[in-house]
This record gives structure tokens, sequence and C-alpha cells, in this order.
């Protein structure tokens, strides 16, 4: 049966898998889940899939982003593209799954920068990776399961999916807290040919990824935010003071635009000599144990449950 499956996802017409993918979504749920479990235990039919990360003049956050997706343990191919416009640091890493793109010239806005991410991935299932928050290492394997539970036979490039979770952990340098339920565009991963169809990002600032997001709920089914169990949940924004700032916290900032501002911030920044200028040399490493804080999270919630 697995070599069965496994040579019908890498062999079979693309007509022939929509087909078998219509079989797929009467079968009963026990079914299902049994065609998942053996459609991914060989490692040959995980489909390889794409990160895109920006970053501007935080480089000590993106250390904790560049080694959540080393830890991942997905077992296909992925790849993390890094794409950097601040202009005075030239950001660098040796890594066979890791590509950083320096530029000299700031993007004009975010969304834009953010399509051009999207224009340098190899491959079609593409993932949001933020540079300033964390991801636990089973990311990657449970969306693309979540994925392809909808669609086994899914073709990234033709067909149209998106994943994303509604909870996450939160992080104030001293303390984890959650789940908190809200709405989470750096949880999301998507296909080409989804993003091709909403036309990519707008090009604006503020609010450009859940702009994004609301183009996506317009071709059901294929927008999910799902129900997702404290245990699998895999996104842990950060809060709070770490020397670096997030565009949350200038988005209603009276003293002009967002975009703007945080470029006013890191030049600040420089100008103080709190952040490293000219070549600087990424070194990947966690602050934190965040998979042993969120597991001992978990063990207290369960001991006050069982103790009810």
């Amino acid at each position: 049966m697995k070599k069965i499956v496994a040579y019908a996802h890498n062999n079979l017409p693309s007509t022939t898998k929509h087909q078998l993918n219509k079989v797929y979504q009467v079968l009963p749920n026990g079914l299902k889940k049994i065609l998942v479990r053996v459609l991914f235990r060989r490692s040959n039919v995980w489909p390889p899939v794409s990160c895109i990360c920006t970053t501007y003049g935080r480089p000590h956050l993106l250390e904790e982003a560049v080694h959540s997706f080393i830890v991942q343990d997905y077992p296909g191919d992925k790849e993390l593209i890094i794409l950097n416009d601040y202009a005075q640091q030239t950001l660098a890493y040796e890594h066979p799954e890791v590509s950083i793109i320096n530029l000299a010239k700031r993007f004009r806005t975010l969304g834009e920068k953010y399509k051009a991410a999207v224009g340098l991935c190899t491959h079609d299932l593409i993932f949001v990776w933020h540079d300033d928050e964390i991801y636990l290492p089973h990311r990657l394997t449970y969306a693309v399961k979540r994925h392809f539970e909808k669609k086994p036979y899914l073709i990234p490039k033709r067909y149209e999916s998106f994943f994303s979770i509604d909870k996450a952990w939160v992080w104030n340098g001293k303390k984890m807290r959650g789940p908190v339920l809200g709405r989470y565009p750096g949880s999301s991963s998507w296909s080409r040919a989804l993003f091709a169809a909403a036309r990519g990002y707008a090009h604006i600032n503020d609010g450009f990824d859940h702009e994004l997001e609301a183009r996506f709920a317009k071709h059901e089914p294929a927008h999910e935010i799902y129900d997702v169990q404290p245990q699998d949940i895999y996104y842990i924004q950060q809060e709070g003071e770490n020397s670096a700032y997030q565009l949350r916290d200038f988005t209603n900032h009276t003293g002009g635009n967002s975009y703007a501002r945080v470029a006013d911030f890191v030049r600040e920044q420089a100008e103080r000599g709190e952040i490293s200028l000219g070549r600087v040399e990424l070194e990947p490493r966690w602050q934190t144990d965040y998979s042993k804080v969120v597991n001992d999270l978990l063990q207290t919630a369960l001991k006050q449950e069982l103790s009810k």
C-alpha cells in the first residue's frame, strides 16, 4: 500500500490526482486519517517547502527565527529565504537550506518586500516565517499534514490551499502565557496557486498580511483558520522589551507612518551603537529552550485539570 501511494503521488497525471482527491473527500473520517498517515510515512512524498523571512535591522531576533527553522523536524526538502533591505547591514550565514539576499535599497512598502520574497522561493508551498517570532520544531510537519488532509494529492503550483492556526503562545522574555486566541498571519502557509489567484500582497504597509488573508478567504474552501489544540500550537509571539522594534508598536503612532518610523528607530539605534553595522555573521540560537518552556506549561495545565 505504501509503495502504491508513493507511486501515485509522484507519477500519476494531475487530472487523475484531482479525481482521486474527489474520492478522498467522501471517505469516512477514520479512513481519511489512515490514508494520510500512510501517505506521509515515506519522506520522499513530503512536498518541498519554502519559508519567507523578511528582516530589517534586528539580527539578534533573526538568529532565533533561523534557529527555529534549522531545528524543524520536517523530513522533506525545505528552504529559508531571508530578504534583508537594511543597507547598513550585510547579513551572512552559511547553511545549505538558508539563503540570504542583502539589498542596498529599502523596499517602498512591506507588501512589495514580501511579494519579492515569494518570487525568490524555489518551491510552491510557502510558509511565512517572521524574523521576530519563534516557531517550535513541529511547525512544518504539522502544517503540511493539515494541507494534505484536505487534499492528499495537492499540487501547490496548481491547487489553492491555505492553513493557519487560531492560537499562539506569548513570550515576554521571562514568562510564557497562553494559549491566546487571535489571528496570526505569521502562522500561515499557502500554495503558490492561491497566492497567484489572490494577486499577491498589496503594495501597502499596515495590515498588508491581513489584507492578503481577507482575499484568501474569498477562495473557499481553500481558506482555513484551524482550531488548534494547545499541544499542537507551534507559534510563539514575542512581546515586551527586547531592544528591538515590532511594527505593531508603531501602527497607531501619530508621528508619521509606521514603516518610516521603523527606519528612524533603527537609525537611532545605529547612531547609539546599539546594533552592529557592516558584515554581520549570524549565530542562530534560541535565548531560551522554548520547547521546554511550552512543555512545562502544558504539564502544569494538565495537572491542574486532573486535580479538579
